[in-house]
Order: structure tokens, then sequence, then C-alpha cells
């Protein structure tokens, strides 16, 4: 299977996840009808790692995602890398109605200053705030691949 198709599987499993109807999961969460699909991150040793989820709008008005926390990094951005190149956002504006895979391949939170390494199978908080809308706390799944 090519790298672009895999991607491609990939990107609309995690669409799929934000348009299901989300369910009691500690690691998908709604705020203010902003929702979030299952949140993963995959395992790292080091100083950094990614964590990726789908996220759904199903306001009737735009919200941006500001800024995201947790007690494993010293802090957390929003990250997007061409050519090994990363950029930095302050923010990410959700239009309403559409679906946007924070994935590896396009921009994503970034965890900086690690203060331990995560396994497959770890779990860990973050705080993720939208504004208009509130913040809410995921529980986010150390896994190689997203499902779990």
């Amino acid at each position: 299977m090519t790298y672009v198709r895999r991607r491609l599987i990939a990107c609309l499993a995690l669409l799929a996840a934000a348009l299901a109807p989300l369910t009691a999961g500690a690691h998908s969460a709604e705020v203010a009808g902003v929702k979030i699909g299952h949140a993963w991150a995959p395992p790292a040793k080091g100083d950094g790692t990614a964590v990726y989820m789908p996220i759904l709008n199903d306001r009737d008005e735009a919200v941006s995602l500001v800024s995201a926390s947790t007690p494993i990094a010293q802090r957390v951005r929003l990250r997007e890398t061409d050519d090994g190149e990363a950029t930095f956002y302050s923010s990410l504006r959700l239009a309403p109605g559409q679906p946007v895979s924070l994935a590896e391949w396009r921009l994503h939170l970034w965890l900086d200053g690690l203060n331990r390494d995560l396994e497959a199978g770890d779990k860990f908080p973050l705080t993720v705030t939208f504004e208009p809308g509130g913040s809410v706390e995921l529980e986010i799944y150390v896994e190689a691949s997203p499902g779990h």
C-alpha cells in the first residue's frame, strides 16, 4: 500500500470518528458544540511528540483552537512540518461544519519538553481551549497507530 493511500485511509478514519456521535469515551469530548474524536499520541523517547485528533465544529459560527496544555510537557504548540521544516501557529480557525484532522502530515499539536517517556498503553491528560467555547480535558492514548 502506498504512503499516500495509507495516509488517505487514516485521514478518512479520523474524519469518520469526528462525525460519528460521540459516546462517553474519556478520549472523545465535546465543548460548546466542538466535537473531538479519538485523541492519541505515538510512543516517544526524548524531548517532544505530537498529538493527533479529529475535530468538528458543529456550531453555526467559526471557533478557534487557541491553546492546549498538559502536565507532562513544558508547552504545547500547533505545529506543521513540511520537508523537515517546522512552522508553529498561535491558533487554528475551525469553520462551521468542516471536520479537521490534526494529523502527522498536516497541522497537529506538538508537546515540547516532555518530562517522561511515553510508552504504548500510557495515557495522559491534555486540556484544549476554544474561543469562543471554553476548555475541555481529554485523555490522550499513547498508541503506535490510531485506534485501540
